[in-house]
């Protein structure tokens, strides 16, 4: 029974993506999501690198107005062949064309695609280029988005203007290295510090090496920090040091200082290394991220059997993991990365085509999405209003918020409100105090009349009209409700500042 109760805490999606990006000729192997405005850039395997700006509203409303109609189609006829029944596609579907740029609806025929043309798709190509000879290995934003940078099966390190794609500077970095050996090295990983002008860059070898992002001069090298075993994956430790990075390789996670000239992974050979790597975990560490990555306190991997470690470096410094969390068995966990919104969560890519809403603090996955039956999750992202997007070698799914996120806005809008509201009060308050300063001063005037007088107005309130007994009685439910909210907002404050009891404090 408890493993039918805890396989039913999982829940299948009810979400679907707001858009889908496929490429039916060539390879996608990386997309990034610009952190401040909806667009999207792409590499793939011929090279190429394409850029579209989406706008999420009218695809939002494409995709409601669609479902509605579904429903409504079903509603009527029980037997019909509902979309959402047979999983068929409500949201919009591109092929994308690297070649010319162009951008074609999947499911429609040639009329429709004639009549497409001319419409305004919710989507459009801002530029391509032929980027790299060979595939495009990685891609990344700087910290402001006005830059991007990326590197090929060609050595080629290219700094380019994200809105043009207009190349700024390029390095090869082949011609950094004096080794022969090092010249024909493939890097793996690009990861750029969001407050210093530094990128780093993994290779298949294991070394890290630091470059200026402004000059794309090379300034320093970790070497061999998981023992000559390709690294995996690269972010910032900045919660550690602004110079502090993590990286992943092999069955180990590491790290280091990109300052250390000559620094070595601590071994119990070499108890002096610099390089901090954690115990053997048995197991090939993919990938990982901060749950949230501005306290830093937990860390989630992604494991080659399918399982999610949990890290916690306040606990022991990252010698080890702390508890282990199953995904999905004997797939691997390709990506990962964080909600960031304040749930405890993380998106997990699987190598089975899923991707999973993972809770590290309950220690469980609460949600689940298909993103491609036939094909792997390679890469995960978050857009400018944080949807989740994820990618294959065959398609991308820029997924429409979930229920709680939308929930999340018509409550910050609700308080928005009460906001208003109780500025609304306040000005009620200072009316009712001068309206009993009044009553006062009347009672006072009372207290001198003479007894038919006093009968007389005594008369003159009971005949007064139901509006002003009705608007007592709003005016005493508007003031109970202003003390309980000023009770719970005296509460969150309290709570926040850690204080739950001696309320005199």
């Amino acid at each position: 029974m408890a493993k039918s109760k805890k396989q039913s805490d999982v829940v299948d999606s009810t979400n679907f993506p707001i858009l889908e990006l496929t490429s039916s000729k060539t390879p996608i192997f990386q997309s990034i999501l610009h952190p401040e405005l909806p667009i999207i850039i792409t590499g793939f395997g011929t090279g190429h690198i394409v850029c579209h700006r989406y706008n999420p509203t009218k695809l939002q409303s494409s995709l409601n107005q669609r479902r509605k109609l579904d429903v409504a189609a079903l509603d009527k006829d029980p037997k019909s062949n509902s979309k959402t029944k047979k999983g068929t596609c409500l949201w919009t579907r591109l092929d994308m064309d690297v070649e010319n740029g162009t951008l074609k609806s999947v499911e429609a025929d040639e009329e429709e695609q004639k009549m497409e043309q001319s419409k305004d798709l919710g989507v459009e190509t801002l530029w391509k280029t032929k980027r790299h000879k060979g595939s495009v290995r990685a891609i990344c934003f700087d910290a402001k988005g006005d830059s991007i940078f990326s590197i090929g099966t060609d050595n080629i390190l290219k700094k380019a203007d994200a809105m043009t794609g207009k190349v700024i500077k390029k390095v090869n970095l082949s011609s950094l290295f004096e080794s022969e050996k090092k010249k024909n090295d493939k890097f793996t990983k690009l990861c750029i510090s969001q407050t210093h002008p530094f990128i780093l860059i993994g290779d298949e070898s294991g070394d890290v090496h630091v470059l200026n992002s402004e000059n794309l001069t090379l300034t320093n090298t970790v070497h061999s920090i998981h023992f000559g075993d390709s690294i995996n994956d690269i972010f910032h430790f900045d919660k550690k040091s602004i110079y502090k990075f993590i990286s992943l390789g092999q069955t180990t996670l590491a790290y280091f200082d990109v300052r250390d000239k000559d620094a070595k992974p601590n071994t119990p050979e070499n108890e002096d290394g610099k390089i901090m790597v954690s115990e053997d975990q048995e197991d090939e560490v993919l990938c990982g991220c901060f749950v949230d990555p501005d306290v830093a306190d937990t860390l989630v991997c992604g494991m080659g059997e399918g399982i999610a470690t949990v890290w916690k470096p306040n606990k022991n410094d990252l010698v080890d993991q702390m508890s282990r969390i199953k995904i999905s068995k004997d797939e691997s966990i390709d990506c990962i990365i964080p909600t960031l919104q304040d749930d405890n969560c993380v998106w997990c890519g699987c190598s089975n085509g899923n991707i999973y809403k993972l809770n590290a603090k309950l220690g469980k996955v609460v949600e689940v999405r298909n993103h491609n039956n036939l094909d792997e999750v390679n890469f995960l992202d978050l857009d400018c209003e944080y949807r989740v997007v994820s990618g294959g070698l065959e398609n991308i799914k820029i997924w429409e918020l979930s229920n709680d996120d939308k929930k999340e806005d018509e409550s910050l809008e609700s308080d928005e409100d009460v906001a208003s509201s109780d500025e609304n009060d306040s000005d009620g308050d200072s009316e009712d105090d001068s309206s009993e300063e009044n009553s006062s001063e009347d009672e006072v005037t009372l207290v001198g009349l003479s007894k038919e007088e006093l009968l007389d107005e005594l008369d003159k309130d009971l005949n007064q009209p139901e509006e002003s007994v009705e608007e007592k009685e709003s005016n005493q439910k508007s003031n109970k409700k202003r003390k309980l909210m000023k009770e719970n907002s005296r509460k969150k404050e309290l709570y926040e500042h850690g204080i739950k009891k001696f309320d005199d404090l």
